[in-house]
């Protein structure tokens, strides 16, 4: 059920990224963010169905049913990842915005170091719910943290663009992209923007990325600009790495964890204590993680994204020859922390 349960937050994602410019554009970044995030309510309230049916074996409860868990969960797990959809890209944007050229390195290395380096704290969470208090914890503590976050980004303020010799240093293809375009001079059509229009884009930024023009951007034409952007050769290049990415979540959210669990259930442990080292050793992912940030933003901002790229296949070479290992060893132990590592960096 949690591999259905993801592969259903995946979709809606998928179809939440397709309205996350319209809602960027119309309705800025830092709402956008904001009111998306709430989608993710809905899933973490209803987490509290299973896990109350675990601790009332045989109750006749209708809510306590699988069937009505499924139904609940998949649906809740959709308007998660719709949510997700929207609010991750909004993000992403943000802190586009926040960094240059030369400082883009780091900027997204600190981002991502606390965005992932929170599985550090959740895992410990989680390593302690199932290891000695009831379940039903989990949802209840998620649940706070999601709405004390939640609040805090309706807080947030707009960066200030820095621009040099009237060309900003950033590139916000997302918004750009999307803007209605105008026919020019000879005819072809161009986007509405250039740089005698950069104090147009100015006021959308310093507005939160909210669009106030007569005529609003349809979700029609969004779905147009991604389509051309997909057809270009140049994106097309990327869609490798965009598979590789989505498989690699697939695997460490879904399948990692099941894997060190299930390789100690067959020495004995039981589900619970299994679960609870399982998480423990994902401490290390999220170490790994802050690790890997700021590694990996050092090596773009000196050398460059091409040497960063070849690091990368190295890294991720390494990381698939020690996971595969330790699925022929199949034995819970230092080896299985050093893989949690490794996939996290």
């Amino acid at each position: 059920m949690g591999l259905v349960s993801n592969s259903i937050a995946y979709i809606g994602q998928g179809i939440g990224s397709i309205f996350s410019v319209y809602l960027v554009y119309t309705k800025g970044i830092v709402k956008s963010m904001s009111f998306a995030s709430l989608l993710s309510i809905p899933f973490i309230l209803s987490l509290i169905f299973p896990t109350l049916a675990k601790d009332s074996p045989g109750s006749g409860s209708f809510f306590y049913s699988p069937a009505f868990i499924w139904i609940i969960t998949i649906l809740t797990t959709f308007v998660n990842g719709f949510g997700q959809g929207i609010a991750q890209p909004a993000s992403g944007t943000f802190i586009s915005d926040c960094a240059t050229e030369r400082s883009k390195g780091f900027f997204f290395a600190f981002f991502w170091a606390f965005y992932m380096g929170s599985q550090v704290v959740g895992s410990l969470i989680s390593g302690v719910i199932f290891s000695s208090i009831p379940f039903y914890w989990y949802p209840i503590i998620m649940f706070l943290i999601l709405t004390a976050s939640t609040v805090f980004m309706f807080y947030l303020k707009m960066p200030i663009v820095a621009k040099t010799n009237n060309l900003r240093e950033r590139t916000d293809s997302v918004i750009i992209s999307a803007l209605p375009r105008r026919q020019d001079m000879a005819g072809d059509s161009a986007p509405l923007i250039g740089d005698s229009d950069s104090d147009r884009m100015d006021a959308l930024l310093a507005n939160g990325g909210q669009n106030n023009a007569e005529k609003p951007l349809g979700i029609k034409e969004v779905a147009n600009s991604m389509w051309n952007l997909f057809m270009k050769p140049r994106f097309q290049m990327l869609i490798p790495q965009c598979a590789w990415t989505g498989v690699s979540i697939a695997f460490f959210s879904g399948n990692l964890v099941e894997m060190m669990t299930k390789s100690m259930e067959e020495k004995g442990s039981k589900p619970e204590d299994a679960l609870g080292q399982a998480n423990f050793a994902m401490i290390l992912f999220g170490v790994g993680e802050i690790l890997g940030c700021f590694f990996i933003g050092w090596i773009v901002d000196k050398y460059g994204s091409y040497r960063a790229t070849v690091v990368n296949c190295v890294i991720m070479a390494v990381m698939g020859l020690i996971t595969l290992i330790y699925a022929i060893v199949y034995d819970f132990g230092v080896l299985a922390f050093f893989m949690c590592f490794l996939w996290g960096f």
